[in-house]
């Protein structure tokens, strides 16, 4: 019973997202007819369009059609309003967008990150480059100046009044588009409550919720390779470094099986949470040929093959599958997901060479050597996860060996990357057994060292150095923006490694050696917030002469450490009296600037205590355009409190809040541009002085988003 109820809430769940979905796509066509009229006060020409490219080839073929130049990037985002998508040449190449944020084209001209953490779905939970966008599809997706995933601002927008938000060409319509809300909004209301009766009146299975990720996303990580993209810190789209996760400690949940097939989950996870997809269904999962009920059976059987649960996967082969004869529940063991990955693929990443070879039986159009859509393989999935079992399955056959001994993803990682990302010491030597490549490069230089170095694997990398000869691994080698092995042991604050490599293998003016950016290893430590590699480094008799260095931005250890957040760095760094606090970079910044940048809270009360204490002014710190420290917290948002303590600290420190950059703005109106909700409410409500500065300009910029459109109008009312 509780099953079948189960099913039919599914459908009426499924009902009423279609419904909405045709009510956003309804929106959509609404908004069209006002689009092209809207002045947007771009530095550069930008173009209207109904869509944007949705591919590579659709991408390179919109570029050639605009006529970008060599130093541009053909980009297709929203504008900054939200009301329609536009294409331009970007002055520069591209940016690298941080992970849970989107893009629009701000100001004059900038691309700027928009938070989706929130979104309903689909937010990017990897960082990509601006030009990839089409890899996002929320991204580009429109309707009412909200993102069609946009739950909170949609409402926002049907919750206020509609005439006076929206153009008079929506007005005919706004009754329909209400109707349809109703409608969806009383199919879920009825449904909650038809649950709710049987609840009270059926007890439970006691699921313990493992609320980690959707099937897709906790499996494969968005089907990309994690790698370190090594950009200049202070440069717009700065380096994020990636989550490396350490796949040694296998995780394994207990299992109770009951009669409908349907399973008891008890997360026994050491680290992070449960890695296992969800049995709700991701609403994503109805773009499907199957129906309702087989998807949610597809689920199942996912989560049965990541865990390399045989007899559970077993159990619903027979009794839900096999045993009913049906066609369409057969079709589930032959299909694919959005990337391309079929239950062969998620049993690989499971570990169970039993529910490979069941697949293998019943699925004729499935091969062992089935790609998903970024290239990923059967062994490449296996050798990340360390599962040795099926590694040794798939390379006991000689004809598997040969189809895979080359093969590479999009990215050109191939078997002996993966195995180095997974850290397994067994699986390296069975690739060797069996004459893989070992020197090999992906698409942005790393060997098999660099990637193992990344994700932290001390044991490995130890191995990979002293058989570097062996492998032909060059350790002096760096990639295309300068970085080498030492560089990457620095990134990740590995001791350990970086002492290992100088101590005979490495040449020392290899490790002093800087980036093509003149960022040295000192740099990098102390930008990632390694206190005792900083420590390491410049007590060392052979790397303390770097302590002096500036990178090619005139940023020094001191600026760095600013940046890292280690307030015992930081103290460390400026105990060794060659770098100055207010020792200032290529365009003004210091250390105060840069720790109110990146939020550094600790770092900041440090310097404006010091300052204080020393009788200096915090308010001649200004850069060469003008800007305070106090401008600098409105920007690469947070929205944690910390904002609101920076200006806290500033203020008493006795900063000028009213001051003005050299373009006129106050730290208001840079809130307002950088949609800084929660700062701008604070400072209207702490500083209303605020107000009185630069109105027009505040007014204009607070008309980027409605909320702080409402917050200033609210604000002007209360002051009047």
């Amino acid at each position: 019973m509780l099953l079948r109820f189960h099913q039919w809430f599914l459908f009426v769940m499924g009902g009423a997202f279609v419904c909405n979905s045709l009510i956003l796509l309804h929106a959509s066509a609404m908004d069209t007819p006002e689009k092209r009229s809207i002045d947007y006060g771009y530095h550069f020409n930008v173009t209207s369009v109904d869509r944007c490219p949705m591919n590579t080839s659709e991408h390179n073929k919109a570029e050639a059609r605009l006529g970008c130049k060599e130093n541009q990037g053909y980009h297709c985002i929203p504008d900054k309003y939200h009301s329609t998508l536009i294409e331009f040449c970007y002055p520069k190449k591209r940016i690298l967008v941080h992970t849970g944020n989107c893009l629009e084209l701000a100001d004059i001209g900038i691309l700027n990150h928009v938070k989706c953490q929130t979104f309903s779905c689909g937010c990017p939970e990897a960082p990509y480059y601006s030009n990839e966008m089409y890899k996002y599809p929320v991204c580009l997706r429109l309707a009412f100046g909200c993102f069609t995933s946009d739950i909170a601002c949609l409402q926002e927008k049907f919750d206020r009044h509609p005439q006076e938000k929206f153009p008079k060409v929506y007005e005919q319509r706004g009754t329909d588009v209400f109707l349809y809300l109703f409608i969806s909004a009383t199919i879920i209301a009825l449904a909650e409550f038809i649950l709710l009766c049987i609840v009270k009146g059926k007890k439970m299975l006691d699921f313990v919720k493992c609320n980690k990720k959707s099937a897709n996303q906790a499996s494969f990580e968005d089907g990309k390779e994690h790698v370190s993209l090594n950009i200049s810190p202070h440069d717009e789209g700065a380096d994020v470094s990636t989550t490396l996760e350490d796949n040694e400690e296998e995780k394994r949940p207990l299992i109770n099986i009951a009669r409908d097939g349907t399973c008891e989950i008890k997360c026994m996870v050491p680290k992070g949470g449960c890695d296992l997809p969800s049995l709700t269904l991701d609403l994503e999962e109805l773009e499907s040929e199957h129906w309702l009920e087989d998807i949610e059976l597809l689920v199942l059987l996912r989560r049965h093959c990541l865990q390399g649960a045989f007899e559970n996967f077993d159990y619903l082969l027979r009794t839900r599958i096999l045993k009913k004869e049906n066609d369409s529940l057969k079709k589930i063991l032959e299909s694919r997901d959005r990337d391309g990955r079929s239950l062969m693929h998620y049993a690989a990443k499971g570990g169970s060479v039993d529910i490979l070879e069941a697949l293998l039986k019943l699925c004729s159009d499935r091969k062992l050597n089935d790609e998903d859509r970024f290239g990923h393989t059967l062994l490449h999935i296996a050798c990340k996860y360390g599962r040795n079992d099926i590694c040794t399955f798939l390379l006991s056959r000689e004809d598997y060996i040969e189809s895979e001994m080359e093969k590479t993803t999009n990215q050109l990682w191939n078997a002996a990357h993966f195995t180095a990302a997974g850290g397994n010491s067994r699986i390296f030597e069975l690739l060797l057994t069996k004459n893989f490549p070992m020197n090999s490069k992906t698409i942005n230089r790393l060997n098999i060292l660099d990637i193992a170095c990344n994700y932290n694997h001390t044991s490995l990398c130890k191995e990979l150095i002293k058989r570097s000869s062996e492998l032909k691994l060059l350790l002096h080698e760096s990639d295309e923006r300068g970085w080498n092995i030492a560089h990457i042991a620095a990134r990740v604050g590995n001791k350990d490694i970086l002492e290992f490599l100088i101590n005979g293998y490495l040449d020392v003016e290899i490790a002093k050696s800087k980036t093509y950016q003149k960022k040295t290893i000192l740099h990098i430590s102390c930008e990632y917030g390694h206190y005792q590699l900083c420590k390491f480094i410049v007590e060392n008799e052979h790397l303390n002469n770097m302590l002096g260095d500036f990178d090619q931005d005139m940023w020094n250890a001191l600026h760095f450490c600013a940046k890292g957040g280690s307030l015992d760095a930081f103290k460390f760094i400026e105990s060794k009296n060659v770098c100055a606090s207010d020792d200032k970079t290529k365009d003004g910044k210091t250390a105060l600037h840069i720790s109110c940048i990146h939020k550094r809270v600790g770092i900041a009360k440090y310097l404006c205590d010091e300052s204080k204490s020393a009788g200096k002014k915090i308010i001649d710190l200004k850069t060469k355009t003008l800007w305070t420290a106090a401008h600098y917290v409105a920007v690469e948002i947070k929205q944690d409190g910390s904002e609101e303590e920076l200006i806290r600290i500033l203020v008493d420190a006795g900063i000028d809040l009213n001051a003005k950059t050299e373009e006129r703005k106050t730290v208001l109106i840079v809130a307002c541009e950088h949609r800084n909700k929660r700062l701008v409410r604070y400072l209207v409500k702490e500083h209303p002085k605020l107000l009185k500065i630069e109105t027009d300009l505040l007014k204009k910029a607070a008309e980027c988003d409605a909320e702080i459109n409402d917050i200033i109008d609210n604000a002007f009312k209360r002051s009047s």
